[in-house]
């Protein structure tokens, strides 16, 4: 337990090492302003992130009960189940707000918008989005137990972040690079930790890509293509927010629907509104 809380305990630190490296190199080279606007970025991630946050406290236990039962072929499918909707529940919110990001800063602060806040906002809510899909990933991982080499490997690419950061910094890039750089290696992460899922726990690899990338690129993207025909037709107004966002949500909610859950759970859902509609 020591050991295991103590490998949990360097992930923690690292994450949180990462965040605030990354702010402490922004104040050397950029100053209070662009760091105000780091934070206020990351302001926007934090109050997206709750909802898929709540979803994986809910159900994370039953990913440790499936492996205490050493049912290996629940633990996985509530893993995909995991990662699927911790992604949908955070796309439905943050996508319309990476699109409208411009509009939904006016609303905020008005004009008092520090420079640097729009893309760094839209790159950190992509990178809270790409960091979803390893959700259920991680805590199939950490139901086996065997999470101290998964936490040294895991800790250092977010440690990594820091001197990538400098680097970029340093040569003389705009600040929102060092969020592209988080997406890139956020990306890589997700591939390593596929990997070692399928030498713990036996995941298949394929099977992740079937039961959670293609569902929701399909819900996530298709929505975007269609609500950017009003983003590019309508100039900037709180009308084109409401009619982006709502056009992107409707569709949103149909292709999961019919994308995201199987024909038992769609059948449920319907008996589910008629009951609610006969009231």
């Amino acid at each position: 337990m020591v050991g295991f809380t103590g490998w949990n305990l360097f992930a923690g630190l690292a994450m949180i090492g990462r965040n605030q490296g990354v702010a402490v190199i922004i104040n050397i080279f950029l100053g209070t302003i662009a760091n105000a606007a780091y934070g206020v970025a990351n302001q926007i991630n934090g109050a997206l992130g709750h909802f898929s946050a709540t979803f994986q406290k809910a159900i994370n236990p039953q990913l440790m009960k499936s492996e205490g039962m050493n049912d290996r072929n629940r633990l996985f499918r509530i893993s995909f189940i995991s990662s699927k909707f911790s992604v949908l529940a955070l796309a439905f919110f943050a996508v319309p707000f990476i699109m409208e990001m411009d509009e939904v800063l006016t609303l905020w602060l008005k004009d008092n918008i520090p420079p640097f806040t729009l893309k760094l906002a839209q790159y950190i809510l992509l990178l809270s989005i790409t960091y979803q899909y390893s959700v259920g990933i991680m805590a199939a991982i950490q139901a086996t137990g065997k999470i101290r080499n998964y936490q040294i490997i895991m800790g250092s690419f977010l440690l990594m972040n820091i001197p990538i950061a400098y680097v970029i910094l340093k040569m003389g890039y705009s600040v929102y690079y060092t969020t592209i750089a988080f997406v890139i290696l956020e990306l890589t992460s997700l591939c390593v930790r596929l990997f070692m899922a399928n030498k713990l726990t036996g995941m298949s690899v394929k099977e992740y890509i079937q039961n959670v990338i293609q569902p929701t690129m399909i819900i996530i993207v298709i929505p975007v293509i269609i609500a950017m025909i009003p983003h590019f037709m309508i100039s900037n107004s709180f009308l084109k927010l409401v009619i982006v966002c709502s056009i992107y949500c409707l569709l949103f909610a149909v292709l999961m629907f019919r994308f995201a859950f199987d024909e038992g759970q769609r059948e449920h859902i319907k008996s589910k509104i008629q009951h609610l509609l006969k009231r």
